[in-house]
Formats: structure tokens, C-alpha cells, sequence
């Protein structure tokens, strides 16, 4: 008996090391080296006698879970960084992965065992003294120190968790948890009315995990939708401040060819008075051959359209591709600057990326055509020139960023949605190698 009492607390030194390491490891360890797993050794002999102590008055009780929970969180404050809350949501994961694996090596001997699992007797046969026990231990608590090192890396990154995030992965832990210990209490019972009880509870449980699967997608959904907006209005910021940059850039610049002007009407006069024809005519052709051509910038009445226009235009010059636009908007544009953004800037980026696989870059060529329709309707039209009609071998232009190998793609679908919000939709066709997106958006339907 001594040789299994032995192993019993060989098995619990063994948890106890197991939920310290992981806990300390998922709040950051204070300590390093050897001072460190010094500190691990004392408190995990601590927690074993404690335990030990406890299991002899009662071999299952919640006494003894609560204050193992409450033994680990406050050690694990003098081996570790963080809060109080991510320790004890670093206990409640580490004992109920702990006791997960416990019951599941359980199960699966009961399994393999000549007894077949009929009832709780052919549990309790692994509950008590002899050698299939001892190797039920053994195999148990190896696969928790597999577990521990398999997920050693990944430990740490629980600590970027917020409060709020870290508040709701404590309650659900412990819930599950005080669910998972309640079910097994009740099936190791003898009752008909208690398993009727576990599965009330299981079916009870099981629909409030699907709720909560539900509330997170829902959450999830919201939370990507607000980021994608927020990425748009961070776009349409910056574009705007581009325009502006670009406009005042210009204004610059034509101050300093007025100054310049200026020198040069001077000089002509001095070489004038002077007599000296030939320098005139020099000076004269030298300036002519100074280009002073003034940029032209798009200016529609609307800002965004504008700033969109401008931005696109100096990065089509960059990219070598001819760019082209024409304006038609007679009244104020009532609709919000981050969606003209989806679907502007998205159409144009896709004529881009298609015309820069062209091969011939001569025949590369985007053209913009924004017009208002009947003081009612909106059309932004982008046409770019192709090389084979992309419908034929994908009719649904299906692509993401990772597929960098198909035509047209991105943003489509924010294209589409944007249209659709303001009850409108978005047109795609090919016609004498043209590839030609229309969107179209109701200007009264809001």
C-alpha cells in the first residue's frame, strides 16, 4: 500500500507542477533560472501536502477544488507579473484541461479493461489501489506534461488578451468548469434521478454554448465591420490630406515661376535697352523651352470624389498608365465620404492592378466617368484595357489578396455591399477588350 500511496503523491506533485508551470508561464514568470523553479518546487510541495491533507478527509469535495484554486492564484503572485484576474484565468484553463485529461484517460481504460463501462463500478475500479491504477496514473499525468509542452509557446500569448476579454474567459472557464465537475459528480452517483439531472444540465449547457457561439459571431461580425470602416475613413483621410498636400505643393509652385517671371521680364528688359537682339532672342528661346504647364487637378464640387481623383491620377503617373476622367455632377453628393471611397477607390485600384498585366504597356489605359442621372441616380464608370476578357475563365470574379494570379477582385464584394446600402448595384462587363465596372447609387433613397 505504501508503494501505492507513494504514487498517488508522486501523481499530484506532478498536477500541481504542471497547472504552476503553465499558470506562471501564461502570466509571465517573475523570476528566472534557478531561482525560479526553486520557488515552483516549494509551492508545488506545498500544494501536494495541502491536497494530500484534503483528499484524506474526503476523497472528492469542493472544499478541496476551491482551495487548490485558491492556493494556486496566490502563489502564482509571487513567481509571476500579471494580474489577479489573468492568474486566475490561467488556473481555471490549466485544472480544467488538467481534469479534462483526467476523466478522458479515465474513460478510455475503463474502455480497454476486461470490464465493460456499464456502470460507475467499472470506474471505481480505477479508483482504487492496484497496479492497472498505477499505470492509469502514470499514462495521465505523462500526457499532461505532453500537453504543457506542446502548448508552451503558445502560453504566453494569452497576456495580449484586454480585461474585458480576459473577465470573459475567466467566467466561461470557471462555468464550464463547475458544469464539467458537477456532471461527473452526478453520473459517479448511483441515482437515476441524478443522471436525469446531468443530462438536463448537458442539454441545458449545450444550448447556452451555442447562444454564446451565436452572441460571439455576432460580435465578431460587428467588430470587422467597424474595422473595415474604419480602415475606409482612415483612407479617406488620408487621401483628402494627399489632395490638399498636392494642391498646396502647386499653389507653390506657381508663386515661384511668378517670381521667376519676374527676373525674367527684368533681364529681357536690360538685354532690350541694350540693343543686343541676338541675346534677346536667345534668352527669349531658352525660356520657351522651360515647360510651365500647370497641373491639371480635378475639381467636380465634391471633396472626396476630388481628393480620390487627384491621388489616383499622381499614382497612375508613377505606374506609367495613361489616366483619364471626366466630371458631370451638377448637385451636392449626400452620401458618406468613407462609401464614395469603397467604391471609387476600389474600382480604380482594380483597373490599376488589371492594367499592369498587360503586356503591351502602350495599350495600358484607365478612363473615370462619374455622372449624376436624372438628379436621382449616381454612376461611377472605370473601364480599363485587358488583354482577354476575364469573364470567360472566371464569371464571377472571384479573387483575394493571396491570389495575386486572377483579374478584377478586389474590393468587389465592399463594392457591391456599398451599392447595395444605398440601393444601388454594381455592373461588370467586357466589350472590344474593356473591362467595364458601373456602379450605380440612389441619391434619394436614404
Amino acid at each position: 500500500m505504501w508503494a501505492y500511496d507513494l504514487m498517488e503523491l508522486a501523481a499530484t506533485v506532478c498536477e500541481g507542477a504542471v497547472i504552476l508551470c503553465a499558470v506562471t508561464h501564461i502570466s509571465c514568470e517573475l523570476h528566472h533560472g534557478q531561482k525560479h523553479k526553486s520557488l515552483i518546487c516549494r509551492f508545488t510541495i506545498i500544494y501536494t501536502a495541502i491536497i494530500a491533507i484534503l483528499n484524506s478527509v474526503q476523497a472528492f469535495s469542493f472544499v478541496t477544488i476551491g482551495i487548490g484554486f485558491t492556493f494556486i492564484v496566490l502563489s502564482s503572485r509571487f513567481v509571476s507579473k500579471e494580474s489577479w484576474l489573468l492568474r486566475s484565468t490561467a488556473t481555471v484553463i490549466s485544472v480544467l484541461v488538467v481534469n479534462s485529461v483526467d476523466y478522458i484517460c479515465l474513460f478510455i481504460f475503463c474502455m480497454i479493461t476486461e470490464s465493460p463501462v456499464t456502470d460507475t463500478y467499472s470506474f471505481q475500479a480505477l479508483l482504487n489501489p492496484c497496479p492497472l491504477r498505477t499505470l492509469y496514473l502514470a499514462v495521465n499525468k505523462g500526457v499532461d506534461i505532453l500537453l504543457l509542452v506542446l502548448l508552451w509557446h503558445f502560453l504566453p500569448s494569452l497576456q495580449k488578451l484586454r480585461y474585458k476579454q480576459r473577465l470573459l474567459l475567466f467566467c466561461t472557464s470557471l462555468s464550464v468548469y463547475a458544469v464539467m465537475t458537477a456532471l461527473i459528480a452526478l453520473i459517479m452517483s448511483q441515482s437515476l434521478l441524478a443522471m436525469q439531472n446531468a443530462i438536463m444540465f448537458s442539454c441545458i449547457f449545450s444550448c447556452l454554448c451555442i447562444f454564446a457561439v451565436i452572441a460571439l459571431l455576432l460580435i465578431n461580425g460587428n467588430y470587422q465591420d467597424e474595422k473595415q470602416r474604419a480602415e475606409l475613413l482612415r483612407n479617406t483621410n488620408q487621401l483628402i490630406a494627399q489632395n490638399y498636400q498636392a494642391l498646396y505643393e502647386n499653389r507653390k509652385e506657381i508663386a515661384r515661376r511668378i517670381h521667376d517671371f519676374n527676373h525674367h521680364i527684368k533681364a529681357l528688359e536690360v538685354l532690350a535697352s541694350q540693343e543686343q537682339a541676338d541675346k534677346t532672342a536667345q534668352y527669349t528661346r531658352s525660356l520657351l523651352k522651360t515647360s510651365y504647364a500647370e497641373k491639371n487637378f480635378c475639381k467636380s464640387g465634391n471633396n472626396i470624389i476630388d481628393a480620390i481623383i487627384n491621388c489616383k491620377a499622381a499614382e497612375a503617373e508613377d505606374l506609367s498608365i495613361p489616366f483619364q476622367y471626366s466630371m458631370d455632377i451638377s448637385q451636392p453628393i449626400e452620401i458618406d465620404p468613407v462609401d464614395i471611397c469603397a467604391v471609387l477607390s476600389n474600382q480604380i485600384d482594380n483597373a490599376f492592378e488589371a492594367s499592369q498585366r498587360v503586356h503591351n504597356s502602350a495599350k495600358r489605359n484607365v478612363s473615370v466617368k462619374i455622372w449624376v442621372k436624372n438628379d436621382s441616380t449616381l454612376f461611377f464608370r472605370v473601364e480599363n484595357y485587358v488583354d482577354i476578357d476575364p469573364l470567360v475563365s472566371n464569371p464571377n470574379l472571384h479573387t483575394t489578396k493571396a491570389d495575386s494570379q486572377e483579374l478584377h477582385g478586389l474590393g468587389l464584394q465592399n463594392i457591391a455591399d456599398t451599392a447595395k446600402k444605398y440601393g444601388g448595384a454594381l455592373r461588370s462587363f467586357y466589350q472590344d477588350h474593356y473591362f467595364v465596372s458601373t456602379v450605380f447609387v440612389c441619391l434619394n433613397s436614404f
